[in-house]
């Protein structure tokens, strides 16, 4: 049944879906090809240049991060190193994780790829190898971050940060309310859980073979993964994950008590951007209207509120001091409340309550 004011609502007010166009893109890519065996190395918990990639055209070093060195702890090189021998024959890849080495994270930072504007969709492709030595069992995984200036060697969870995004291959078991998964966090809340029991034979698959990895996320339809052919999620909202200028990739993995191998190879990143300058507007207009959600998008508390959408497109703030919502009488409506009336409250979080509509950028404040 409709809401009782979505008719009049509908009728009497105008309501604007902006599409933002694209100011820019940005790329990265890194093969590891083009680095000495058992590259780079240097201090524990050191930040080290990590050549032969390729920022929007032009070479780039990344930041490449271990807390221990390898042969559990007590070897001459770091557990994030570029190795030879990987997959097949003569393959190069970098490794985040070693199957000898307890209590070890590592990780590989890229540089802001979009300094002009906030995000509004990307694409991730790389290839993931995981092993493990015969009959041990693995832990912890490897994790795929985007979020605000991340840095350092992240953790078993990845590199959590607020209003960021986290995709976690997590593959110990730490109860059986925790079992292994493929789990997507935004804003540090779980959005979405994908049992290891649910791929080709109930678990991730160890060895040395590498697969491959594509993740999409965009301010329309949310986040699309696939793994090893298979599709992990498909259009699945992430409320509280809100990109800013300045965010940027991590790629981390890590081990504990139990221990496992982490390559990744021919890692490529794209990303556009919004206008950093809003659309104009002549006033305050209604930019959606979610009516009755009760079981619809969740907002960036995880609730699945009602609401109304005001963009203000002007130079200055506007007031909504006295705006009110007017319930009307509809056939088989319920009851309007006893005031009539319902005051207006602005959005805190835009971004996070809308799917349907791309961030549109800085914008004046309505209040």
């Amino acid at each position: 049944m409709p809401h009782p004011f979505t008719a009049t609502l509908v009728k009497l007010l105008w309501l604007s879906v902006f599409v933002p166009a694209v100011l820019s893109a940005g790329t990265y890519t890194n093969n590891f090809n083009s680095l000495t065996n058992n590259t780079p190395n240097g201090a524990t918990n050191t930040s080290i240049s990590l050549g032969g990639g390729v920022l929007n055209g032009a070479a780039a070093n990344a930041t490449l991060i271990s807390s221990r060195r390898d042969t559990n702890g007590a070897g001459t090189i770091n557990v994030g190193i570029v190795r030879t021998g990987v997959g097949a024959a003569g393959d190069t890849a970098l490794r985040l994780a070693d199957k000898a080495t307890s209590s070890a994270t590592a990780a590989l930072v890229i540089p802001v790829l979009d300094a002009s504007g906030a995000v509004t969709d990307f694409t991730v492709t790389l290839k993931l190898l995981m092993d493990r030595t015969a009959g041990a069992t693995p832990a912890d995984g490897f994790n795929l971050s985007f979020g605000p200036s991340l840095s350092g060697v992240g953790g078993s969870g990845g590199h959590v940060a607020a209003y960021g995004l986290v995709v976690n291959f997590d593959t110990f078991e730490n109860a059986a309310n925790d079992p292994r998964s493929i789990e997507v966090f935004a804003d540090g809340n779980s959005v979405g859980n994908f049992l290891a029991a649910n791929l080709p034979g109930g678990n991730f698959t160890y060895g040395p073979t590498f697969r491959t990895v594509t993740l999409h996320w965009d301010a329309v339809n949310g986040l699309d993964l696939t793994y090893d052919g298979q599709a992990i999620f498909t259009d699945l909202p992430t409320p509280g994950f809100i990109p800013t200028v300045g965010c940027n990739f991590a790629f981390n993995a890590a081990t504990g008590g139990f221990m496992q191998d982490v390559f990744i190879d021919d890692l490529a990143i794209t990303t556009s951007t919004s206008p950093v300058a809003p659309v104009a507007t002549s006033g305050v207009v209604i930019e959606e209207i979610m009516a009755d959600n009760a079981t619809g998008l969740e907002d960036e508390d995880l609730a699945t509120s009602d609401w109304i959408d005001l963009y203000n497109g002007t130079a200055a703030p506007v007031s909504l001091a006295g705006w009110r919502l007017d319930y009307t009488g509809a056939p088989g409506s319920g009851p309007a409340p006893a005031s009539g009336r319902t005051p207006i409250l602005p959005c805190k979080r835009r971004a996070a309550r809308s799917r349907s509509c791309a961030p549109m950028g800085p914008r004046s404040p309505t209040r």
